[in-house]
């Protein structure tokens, strides 16, 4: 259907034929009859081309209300907005294209179709052949505007010239240059939305955030990665750290990917729930809105531990400070550690356990200098069983007793974690990492 007033196709003849419309060519001739009741309601012509019907729309004589009504009904019938619809008493042809127009894909040149309504006729049976529009688009004004509001303002005029100069320094340039003498710079510069699109920058945070008292009440969380080499005979490749917002005490685990999240929060929840008891409540997780923590796995375990999760600000990490600040100091202290001892980077995961054991032991600038592991349990840590991360470790052969007489009783290898039950250690002889009491370090 086609209105020459309108640029949008309305409706097409395959779509009537769906509403009980029946179509047949006689002679010429195409009649368009109602299947059911075969009662005739228009007739088209054939010019070689298209096939023609000239009729009037129903919003020609249609009062304001019925109109919108009649809108309403074809959009709510078709799925669609009506749009388009110019004058109501324009004439509307409706036309089909032949098969060889059809074949080629590809639009062509725009073709609009107009009928002569300037002679109208009730009878008319008189079709109107397509025409091309021919309209030339007109040329743009290019002739510049003068900008009134810089011309009437000096001040203005010299922040422009002087690449954008700031307010400050403008003033102080009017004290020592003549040309610039007398000239008042009003705060309008400081609204210039050229400077404000170029010399855009984050807005400080100075707002300080009052830290809870209650232990894992409320939860710092966050996420790095992916580290390259992958973690010792594993796919981890990220880290996920938790901190408590209340005495510092942190807790980190290597992950293979970020749909794990949800697995890292379960197991975080059962250690913490292994120290304190099974009543340990976290009622708080703040974290950086990143998408891993808005999985429906992480939803459903939320819900089911009705902890609240806050999302800080968009591209504001100081929102979450507590846990970018605990990622920076791992960072840098695994890094040193694998520098330090020699071993190789993929032993990162191991240096990842035994920064963060140390840490929770060790004073804490935001506690006073004191401990996370003191403000937690309210007892000052042993340091005794540490020992130099990578150094060489002396593992007692437990089964030497069914080895020859002379044969060595302890192996090489070199510390990966400590613990005060025990030691983990990488065994160079049989190139694996066995847990042991019985070892001797050699720490130079």
């Amino acid at each position: 259907l086609y209105s020459p007033h309108s640029a949008e196709n309305l409706f097409s003849l395959r779509r009537i034929l769906k509403d009980n419309i029946h179509a047949r060519v006689d002679n010429k001739k195409l009649i368009i009859e109602n299947k059911i009741s075969g009662k005739h309601i228009t007739t088209g012509l054939f010019d070689g081309s298209f096939w023609w019907l000239q009729f009037s729309l129903p919003l020609a004589t249609a009062t304001p209300t019925e109109r919108q009504g009649i809108l309403q009904a074809l959009a709510s019938k078709f799925g669609t907005s009506v749009v388009g619809v110019g004058d109501p008493t324009s004439q509307t042809v409706l036309g089909k294209r032949p098969a060889a127009h059809a074949a080629k894909g590809g639009r062509k040149k725009k073709v609009r179709y107009t009928t002569d309504t300037s002679t109208p006729s009730a009878s008319s049976s008189s079709v109107q052949k397509p025409t091309t529009s021919t309209t030339t688009p007109q040329p743009l004004d290019t002739t510049p505007t003068p900008n009134t509001s810089v011309l009437d303002n000096p001040g203005l005029q010299w922040h422009l010239r002087l690449n954008h100069m700031s307010k400050k320094y403008l003033e102080v340039l009017s004290k020592i240059s003549p040309d610039l003498k007398g000239i008042k710079f009003g705060n309008n510069l400081l609204e210039c939305a050229d400077c404000m699109k170029a010399k855009g920058k984050r807005n400080p945070c100075n707002s300080k955030r009052q830290r809870t008292s209650i232990v894992f009440h409320r939860v710092y969380s966050d996420l790095a990665g992916p580290i390259r080499p992958a973690a010792y005979r594993s796919k981890n490749r990220y880290i996920i750290t938790f901190t408590d917002d209340a005495s510092r005490y942190a807790v980190a685990y290597p992950m293979e990917n970020k749909t794990q999240v949800h697995l890292s929060v379960i197991k975080f929840l059962a250690e913490i729930r292994k120290l304190l008891g099974p009543n340990t409540k976290v009622a708080e997780l703040r974290t950086d809105a990143g998408t891993e923590y808005k999985t429906s796995a992480m939803r459903q375990l939320l819900s089911e531990e009705r902890i609240v999760h806050t999302e800080c600000e968009p591209a504001t990490p100081q929102h979450i400070g507590t846990a970018e600040r605990l990622n920076y100091e791992i960072g840098n202290k695994i890094r040193v550690n694998l520098i330090s001892s020699g071993l190789p980077s993929y032993f990162w995961a191991f240096a990842l356990n035994h920064v963060m054991h140390i840490h929770n032991l060790t004073p804490n600038a935001s506690n006073n200098m004191i401990s996370p592991h003191e403000v937690v349990f309210n007892d000052t840590p042993s340091l005794k069983y540490i020992r130099r991360f990578g150094c060489e470790a002396y593992i007692l052969d437990t089964h030497a007793k069914n080895k020859p007489k002379f044969h060595a009783r302890s192996d090489l290898g070199f510390l990966l974690e400590c613990q005060p039950t025990g030691y983990t250690i990488f065994d160079a002889q049989k190139k694996t990492v066995v847990r042991s009491k019985h070892v001797k370090f050699i720490e130079s």
